[in-house]
């Protein structure tokens, strides 16, 4: 810890800290999430996700993503990429860059990097630890990112917080999620900040409904407060700025 703070400002370990302390509260949106981390660093791409290596196919879950292209990780997960990804079956622990770890491989291997270039993750690192049978991976894809010793010891440094934001925040698979009209109606509202009886006023229903179905957003979106429920909506993309 204390050589990579040598690498670092006092600004950045402000920063850092700053970062840290709002994705503990568990309902951080994916939009003020990556505000927060280009003030930190110049990335294009981030992804943190769990790896269950011995799945044939889709084979991550809890993922943060944070403009990685969603054809590319579609297609990632359903053919089952993480199988051959060098970041995956890799030895090393702790942070690595794609370009260190991308020299030599096999051909499927050569095949996975050449298609991943053509979404533009050519360049970046990689910060991956086993936990049980599981892979902990979060990832900053740019051409700038790998240029300075600054930026190694930053990812080094946030990526934890991150890895813990990505189990937290997106703990349901966003897929599975049908909220009927009136439950969607109800959480735009909330997320608009309303009381439950302003929303009962604005759709002429009774309060004890709003609560009904309230109940039922939260059950689908496995969350235990409002706020939670507007953060994991939306994640999945079910409410949109």
């Amino acid at each position: 810890m204390h050589s990579l703070c040598r690498l670092v400002s006092k600004d950045d370990l402000i920063l850092i800290i700053e970062l840290a302390a709002r994705l503990a509260t568990r309902c951080e949106t994916n939009d003020a999430i990556y505000a927060a981390l280009e003030k930190i660093l110049p990335f294009q791409n981030f992804i943190a996700c769990r790896v269950r290596p011995s799945a044939p196919s889709h084979g991550l879950k809890h993922i943060l993503n944070l403009g990685y292209p969603k054809e590319w990780l579609a297609s990632y997960n359903k053919l089952g990429y993480h199988k051959i990804d060098p970041v995956v079956t890799t030895s090393t622990e702790g942070l690595m860059r794609w370009d260190q770890i991308f020299q030599s491989g096999t051909p499927d291997q050569k095949y996975l990097i050449k298609k991943a270039a053509e979404y533009g993750l050519i360049e970046g690192f990689s910060v991956r630890h086993h936990d049980s049978d599981e892979l902990k991976v979060t990832s900053f894809a740019g051409k700038e990112i790998s240029t300075h010793p600054r930026h190694a010891a930053v990812i080094e440094l946030i990526s934890p917080y991150l890895q813990f934001a990505s189990e937290n925040l997106d703990a349901i698979d966003c897929d599975l999620i049908n909220l009927s009209d009136r439950e969607m109606a109800v959480l735009h509202w909330v997320a608009a900040g309303k009381t439950n009886w302003e929303i009962a006023c604005i759709l002429s229903i009774r309060e004890r409904t709003v609560k009904f179905h309230l109940r039922n957003v939260m059950t689908k979106l496995n969350c235990n407060t409002r706020s939670q429920a507007v953060a994991k909506a939306f994640n999945c993309g079910i409410l949109r700025l």
